[in-house]
């Protein structure tokens, strides 16, 4: 005798595909399905081609369909959204004139599509990637602007898609590293995280120490191959002031945050004095 069928697998859309899952799971549990084992497994891969945001939420129609239909939430009448549904989001924004109005969420759906984009926000990001880095030129005046300085800087932003992005523009970097202009920067990183952003998360993702040291040592010293001569911490980071001097940059630690132009005044003066 053959043994039955343990493992089925459903390409799934949306109502159609829904139902019939639905139809699927109560014959095998019933064992109304001759060759397949009442205790077989049923996955389920869902379309995501319709997927869309609306009004800042990921909104999954099929998957949302077939999760409330297997959930037994789904709304009968309709055969999509939630059961027992309210629209009082839909009504305010219409109310607002935010389009589009052709397209509801009903408030009970509303909840899923905040968890959804929640957690899509939380997960870990694997690599950067700058579509189009390689093919991006200088703007014109740009190489001029870096090697006819007398002085560079580069200032608290965020150091892998800010700084770093103009870095990976061809000729740029070059051009940083060939300058006769001393080259001093500034860390995002005070206290060992982001003053605001997310260059925490972005450093994680490349390997790269979230401390005022860790990110000089990113850029690291031009006398090894890096962009700096300079780098500037905060005071409450003068510890790591030692890691950078035996990395070949001069440092110092100075108050960095930028609460008025008078205290961001200060600190350029602190880079000029750095490299003077």
């Amino acid at each position: 005798m053959e043994q039955p069928f343990r493992s089925l697998t459903v390409l799934s859309g949306g109502m159609g595909g829904a139902r019939f899952i639905q139809g699927l799971l109560h014959g095998v549990g019933t064992g109304a399905l001759p060759g397949v084992a009442p205790d077989a497994e049923v996955t389920v891969v869902a379309n995501t081609a319709d997927d869309l945001w609306v009004h800042g939420l990921k909104v999954c129609p099929d998957l949302d369909t077939v999760m409330y239909t297997l959930g037994d939430g789904i709304d009968p009448e309709r055969g999509w959204g939630r059961r027992d549904e309210t629209w009082s989001v839909k009504t305010e924004l219409a109310a607002y004139g935010v389009e589009p109005t052709w397209f509801g969420l009903g408030d009970r759906d509303v909840a899923t599509h905040l968890v959804r984009t929640q957690m899509l926000a939380e997960v870990p990001a694997d690599a950067v990637v700058v579509v189009g880095l390689d093919e991006a030129t200088p703007a014109p005046g740009v190489i001029d602007a870096i090697t006819d300085a007398d002085l560079v800087l580069l200032p608290p932003s965020n150091p892998v898609v800010s700084v770093g992005t103009i870095l990976g523009v061809p000729r740029v970097r070059e051009a940083l590293v060939a300058t006769q202009a001393p080259v001093v920067g500034v860390s995002p990183i005070i206290g060992g995280s982001h003053v605001r952003g997310m260059a925490n998360q972005l450093l994680a993702t490349m390997g790269i120490e979230v401390s005022a040291a860790g990110v000089g040592l990113h850029y690291g010293a031009r006398a090894q191959g890096g962009v700096l001569d300079g780098w500037l911490v905060d005071e409450s980071d003068a510890g790591e002031l030692a890691a950078l001097h035996g990395a070949g940059l001069a440092a110092a630690a100075v108050p960095l945050y930028m609460t008025d132009p008078e205290a961001t005044a200060a600190m350029a003066a602190a880079a000029v004095a750095l490299v003077s």
